[in-house]
């Protein structure tokens, strides 16, 4: 405490790290950046495990035989489809009341702020159908769900006709504890949004649609399924959902405990699980596993249907079938047991998916990184930022960032100079150059000769250096700006 109450001590270190201000923003960038790509290493990760004893074990016996039964549903769902150009509705409840369930429909209609890709409209009109199954021997205050969404086209009829072959299998068995909802919904995230809202009693979109005349109890989780070809080599498991939710660990576990009990290849990111971390094409996989979730993440988008369900805090995960150029096939029959040993572990949960993570990174499917291990590289790259705010370097007070703007050079601004930077207290420029065309950049910072580069080599290795601090920001003090622009709380100038 010494040290910071003496004013002459605090001048001196004030001193110091504005000073050593770039050298030790380098430090902390490189320091960041191997901190994370060595959570890659599997001798730095946690090995995956089941947290949750109601799912502890899989020992449960999975007898689900008609597979071939579902292809069959799955070809006449897309002959329908075809003739109904759209969601066969009327079919599809039909073929629900037969198979024992209480199915009820929803409309729904979503005006777009922008024309749909595929027939060029701003409304979009469509309806939902879901079939509830009571649990025969418990109270109606839990559910699970079971989606499969109308695809355009050929795509996912299979995921149909095997939820539908689920549900009347499902129907015989007389231990289920919880309300299980099969549902199959229109236009993809819009029919799930609306479905949601209207579940939950929510409209937080603006979308009109029907109120639900069904309902079941608390939704304790669910999965989607998407299945586009009769035989599958591989079984994808997609976790990321709106601005980077995650669903509890557990789930993912889960699913991987069931593929290796039945015998399914599963993936994550379409890569599969490798042994040989220690050799450098191993750890270049693991890497490549981790940003591709990170990226996944970072995005903010829902990567399928389950992606909405976390924002009303039920787990929930896509499994998506792909279809390879590995000789390894599956056939409905095993996906459909897998599907059936996943149910009735969940519904023995006796309450919500809590024991595991939420907060989490996958190198593959029995490695991750909880938030404890990736959050001091964050903090390290966070620093960054706050020594750069606090301690400027002499060449240019204040806060001020030299960056070549993407818009502008997607605006077209020709060869006129461009710089954005804040406003300080003292009218300073700093100089990021002139943008000639789209193809080169002419870098001046000293006034001498013009260096020319090639723009996305260019920006790709210079804007970290901006980011850290370790290239400075040239200024000329006093320097007139002739025809600024304020844009977003930036100034562009012109010179």
């Amino acid at each position: 405490m010494g040290l910071l109450s003496d004013p002459n001590r605090r001048q001196a270190l004030v001193s110091l790290l504005t000073r050593l201000n770039g050298p030790i923003c380098l430090v902390c960038y490189l320091a960041g950046v191997a901190w994370f790509m060595g959570l890659a290493f599997e001798p730095f990760t946690l090995r995956t495990g089941m947290s949750e004893n109601a799912m502890g074990s899989t020992m449960v016996e999975e007898h689900f035989p008609a597979g071939e039964r579902a292809l069959v549903t799955g070809r006449e769902f897309g002959t329908m489809k075809i003739k109904a150009d759209g969601m066969p509705v009327d079919w599809l409840v039909k073929t629900m009341q037969d198979r024992g369930l209480e199915v009820y429909t929803q409309t729904f209609s979503r005006t777009l702020p922008f024309p749909d890709e595929n027939k060029e409209r701003f409304m979009v009109k469509g309806t939902n159908v879901y079939g509830i199954l009571r649990a025969p021997r418990a109270p109606r205050t839990e559910a699970l769900v079971l989606t499969a969404p109308c695809s355009p086209g050929k795509e996912n009829n299979q995921a149909v006709g095997l939820l539908l072959v689920l549900a009347q299998y499902f129907r015989s068995q007389v231990f289920w504890a919880k309300d299980i909802i099969f549902l199959v919904n229109e236009h993809d995230l819009i029919g799930m949004q609306a479905w949601l809202e209207g579940y939950h009693h929510t409209n937080t979109t603006g979308m009109e649609y029907s109120p639900l005349r069904g309902r079941a109890g608390s939704i304790q989780a669910a999965l989607s399924l998407e299945l586009s070809s009769d035989m599958v080599t591989s079984l994808d498991i997609v976790l990321e959902g709106l601005n980077g939710q995650l669903p509890n660990l557990d789930l993912t576990n889960l699913f991987y405990a069931f593929c290796q009990k039945i015998g399914v290849l599963c993936t994550i990111q379409g890569k599969l699980h490798r042994n040989d971390w220690d050799t450098t094409s191993g750890y270049s996989h693991a890497v490549q596993t981790l940003m591709l979730m990170v990226l996944k993440q970072a995005s903010g988008r829902s990567w399928g249907d389950h992606g909405l369900f976390l924002r009303y805090h039920v787990e929930a995960v896509t499994i998506r079938g792909i279809n390879s150029f590995r000789q390894y096939k599956t056939d409905m029959t095993t996906v459909g047991r897998l599907l059936e040993g996943m149910y009735r572990k969940l519904n023995n949960l006796l309450e919500r998916l809590h024991q595991s993570y939420f907060f989490y990174l996958l190198s593959s499917l029995t490695q991750f990184v909880s938030i404890s291990y990736y959050m001091p590289a964050i903090g390290l790259i966070g620093v960054i930022l706050l020594l750069r705010v606090s301690f400027p370097n002499q060449k240019c007070p204040g806060f001020s960032i030299c960056v070549v703007s993407v818009l502008d050079l997607t605006a077209g601004f020709g060869s006129v100079g461009t710089t954005l930077s804040t406003s300080c207290d003292k009218r300073w420029c700093c100089y990021g150059g002139a943008v000639q065309s789209w193809r080169s950049l002419r870098v001046d910072p000293s006034g001498d000769k013009p260096l020319d580069r090639s723009c996305p080599l260019y920006v790709a290795c210079s804007l970290p250096g901006y980011g850290c601090g370790t290239f400075p920001c040239f200024g000329d003090r006093g320097r007139r700006l002739d025809g600024y622009r304020h844009l977003h709380g930036w100034t562009r100038t012109a010179s």
